[in-house]
């Protein structure tokens, strides 16, 4: 898994978080805002994986509760 960063943006990456094989959270900060991107792979056999991922989200969302947030969601499966 992998998030590909056009090299005018990655002077903006503060911060990288992949020890998670399943989930990856990039944090760009820009004057005046800061843009969270998380790529997540959700395995679809298997519900411990699922489980835990779930919460992992549940406490990402969480940490940012007080702040403004916009969400966007894009979702790809496949099934190879």
């Amino acid at each position: 898994m992998g998030i590909l960063v056009d090299k005018e943006w990655s002077k903006h990456v503060g911060f990288i978080d992949n020890k998670d094989p399943y989930l990856m959270h990039l944090t760009f900060f820009f004057k005046g805002t800061t843009i969270h991107i998380v790529q997540i792979y959700f395995p679809p056999t298997d519900q411990k994986v699922q489980s835990d991922l779930t919460s992992k989200i549940r406490i990402l969302l969480n940490k940012f509760e007080n702040k403004p947030l916009h969400r966007i969601c894009i979702m790809r499966t496949s099934i190879l």
